[in-house]
């Protein structure tokens, strides 16, 4: 897909870079692609194995409020994706190395996606920085830290607003890059 052409918000077009694929190596796309086509058999491997547990498979979706093995497998799919988009981010040819760190810096290492001149290619499948099973590792923590004792619930509301009858509400807002910041407006 080509890139809006747009030089305020998005420096890789000017440096030749006119898709996303051109964003990645041949074999960070190779990798990135095989890690999603992953994610169809692993839900279909929860589900069996849910349905194994006894759970029940009820066809009821996590999105439609189910709680049954297939909104189960739809969670597991959701953290993988989450995991594998972290790996993006860390696996293409705009991230660089931290030196002081000693790791790959991802490419969202600030509110832009700046240009590097050379660039630092991890190893997804090893165990040193910027590997699968660490970006995995830094979503179960969230999962595993975060409380999930009460439903959730997201709307899109005015920020300026005073919120009504909600207990420790979460405001979440858009920074007002309009359309100075590409993945904004995307």
């Amino acid at each position: 897909q080509d890139m809006p052409k747009n030089p305020r918000w998005f420096s890789p077009p000017v440096y030749g870079l006119s898709t996303f694929a051109d964003l990645f190596t041949p074999r960070q796309l190779v990798a990135l692609t095989t890690f999603s086509d992953f994610v169809k058999e692993a839900r279909k491997k929860v589900l069996d194995d849910a349905s194994t547990a006894g759970l029940l498979v009820d066809g009821h979706s996590l999105d439609d409020g189910g709680i049954g093995a297939d909104a189960y497998a739809d969670a597991i799919s959701t953290y993988l994706g989450m995991a594998i988009s972290k790996l993006a981010n860390r696996c293409s040819n705009i991230c660089f190395w931290d030196t002081i760190g000693e790791n790959v810096q991802q490419v969202f290492a600030r509110q832009a996606i700046p240009m590097t001149w050379d660039y630092i290619e991890g190893n997804p499948f090893s165990d040193s920085t910027g590997n699968f099973i660490g970006q995995l590792h830094y979503t179960t923590h969230v999962v595993e830290s975060s409380f999930c004792g009460i439903a959730g619930e997201a709307k899109q509301r005015d920020a300026t607003s005073v919120i009504n009858g909600i207990e420790a509400p979460l405001v979440s807002t858009d920074p007002p890059y309009y359309d100075n910041i590409g993945y904004a407006v995307m």
